[in-house]
């Protein structure tokens, strides 16, 4: 067995990437999970052929990607033994740390949706279909589920009843719901927020934004208080799933107690 494995298992566990492909001084990468970076390069045609691969988790349906993508070589982290007998039919050497039954799902309480649809199949070719076909119901159930929550989140700022202004990292205005519109008297979407303030103010939110930038943990700042509304303002920072900022929102938050009585709202409504 050629030793380039070797050098794709270190780029693996010193630079964090979840899939190394490397031959000679060509080498691909990623940091997708699952069969996401495997289906990506055999979709887009790139030529892997020879190369020696470096994976942190293999299962049947992985197997099945590396034959047709026709490595040489594939180190495994873990692998499951589905997947041993996949890859040693199609005379790809193997190197593994960990042997298990079967490859879990990310919840950990049942087999990987993958692993678990091509375990009949025992052909490369057709085990591509199945998983591409997999692949676009499990992103299909995804996009419904991520819709969903979308207009849970949405309509939690719609019933709001402070402003909520939410920015871009250009400071321009992407968002504000009822309340805020109200407040300020128009919609202002697509203008940019510095432009409502004076001069100091907007130094201010560029004090902020460069503060926000310096660290994931930087996301909440005082920034004024009104007295007369009994009330404090904040800047709060927006980040994605990796922790990169991608815009801030302005808070208000009133501490004034409540006057209504408690659920007086089911008795107006005569409940």
């Amino acid at each position: 067995m050629n030793k380039e494995w070797e050098a794709a298992k270190r780029r693996l566990c010193d630079e964090g990437f979840t899939c190394v492909m490397q031959h000679g001084e060509t080498v691909y990468t990623s940091r997708l999970r699952g069969v996401r970076p495997l289906l990506e390069w055999l979709q887009s045609g790139t030529d892997v052929r020879g190369f020696s691969a470096a994976d942190k988790v293999v299962g049947r349906a992985m197997a099945f990607l590396y034959v047709l993508l026709g490595v040489r070589s594939l180190y495994a982290a873990v692998i499951s033994s589905a997947a041993l007998e996949v890859l040693h039919t199609h005379g790809v050497d193997v190197v593994f740390d960990e042997e298990v039954p079967f490859i879990r799902n990310r919840k950990g309480d049942g087999m990987c949706p993958f692993e678990e649809a091509v375990l009949s199949v025992r052909e490369p070719t057709e085990a591509l279909a199945v998983i591409c076909r997999r692949s676009a119901e499990m992103t299909e159930r995804m996009k419904a589920v991520k819709d969903f929550q979308f207009a849970l989140f949405r309509s939690v700022l719609e019933q709001d009843e402070a402003p909520v202004v939410i920015c871009d990292l250009q400071s321009v205005i992407v968002y504000m719901n009822p309340a805020a519109v109200k407040r300020y008297h128009g919609d202002l979407t697509g203008r940019d927020l510095k432009a409502c303030h004076n001069a100091d103010s907007g130094e201010k939110i560029d004090r902020v934004l460069a503060w926000f930038a310096q660290s994931p943990a930087h996301n909440h700042v005082y920034t004024s208080r009104n007295d007369r509304e009994n009330k404090d303002v904040y800047m709060v920072a927006l980040r994605d799933e990796a922790g990169a900022l991608i815009g801030y929102y302005e808070k208000h938050e009133y501490r004034n107690r409540e006057e209504g009585a408690l659920y007086g709202a089911l008795t107006d409504d005569g409940k």
